[in-house]
């Protein structure tokens, strides 16, 4: 493998000292610390290696810059390239974050068009080792235990996401907030002690709720401490066999709603052992 260039677009990084001042000289302070953190666990490390889209020896802006300052936009409510571009203006966010320039709007569309499938699988690699270099620091500061736990929950659940336009994948389904609209309907897995996203896939519009959850939930076990356990929970759109049959067999725990037509005649039936103390 060849060897990674360096970004051109920034400079070394450097520590940088704030005071607060009675006129605020930037509304983009909030970021800072944000883009502080993610330079101590050496996130632009982590993408430079994981990505594997070289670039040409004159090429300005590398692919880490650009997810850098496209994910540091989204914190600041970006919600175009356009945005993103304005966020990264403010002077002083871009001195304490060592950037001497920033991609116009047409070499950021250019730029996240070198992406692929591949290119997708790379980067959840690259945030799933930045989580356990996170869940590692913390649990050595005292900060959070989440990392020895023996047991996690993990929450899976589907949405749905309205689109406007042509977008790629988009297609009509059911869609609660905006009938016969063009959607996508990613799946997602929440860890409930963190409150954080571990791992999200985007899907079609079309897609059933449970589509592809055995493979999601095979590549999102992977990721996670060797010997932490999990329990499962999801809603009914997730009761079937082949996932739950896998959970079973790695030892994993679970709690999956379930519908059930006819519930009371198969209730009733059945044989009951009254409660102590506790009638009806």
């Amino acid at each position: 493998m060849s060897t990674k260039k360096k970004s051109k677009a920034r400079l070394n990084h450097r520590k940088v000292h704030f005071t607060q001042a009675k006129k605020a000289i930037t509304s983009q302070a909030g970021l800072i610390p944000a883009f502080s953190f993610l330079n101590r666990f050496g996130l632009s490390g982590v993408l430079d290696k994981r990505i594997n889209i070289e670039r040409g020896a004159n090429a300005t802006f590398q692919l880490s810059d650009v997810i850098i300052l496209i994910t540091t936009g989204i914190l600041a409510g970006a919600r175009s390239l356009m945005k993103v571009r304005t966020v990264w203006q403010d002077q002083i966010l871009r001195e304490s974050a060592r950037y001497q320039r920033i991609p116009s709007d047409s070499q950021f569309g250019r730029l996240l068009k070198l992406f692929s499938f591949a290119t997708v699988v790379e980067l959840e690699t690259a945030i799933h080792q930045m989580r356990s270099r996170v869940w590692k620091q913390a649990l050595r500061s005292g900060k959070s235990t989440v990392y020895a736990l023996k047991q996690i929950t993990i929450d899976l659940d589907s949405t749905v996401k309205t689109c406007f336009g042509s977008q790629e994948g988009a297609r009509k389904e059911f869609n609660e907030k905006k009938r016969g609209a063009l959607s996508y309907h990613p799946q997602l897995a929440f860890c409930a002690e963190t409150k954080e996203l571990l791992q999200g896939w985007l899907r079609s519009g079309d897609a059933y709720t449970a589509n592809g959850s055995l493979e999601f939930m095979k590549q999102l076990l992977v990721t996670l401490p060797s010997h932490m356990k999990i329990f499962f929970r999801a809603d009914s759109g997730y009761f079937g066999g082949p996932l739950l049959s896998y959970l079973e067999g790695l030892g994993h725990r679970y709690l999956v709603k379930v519908k059930l037509k006819n519930l009371n005649k198969l209730l009733i039936p059945q044989h009951w052992q009254p409660v102590v103390r506790q009638p009806g």
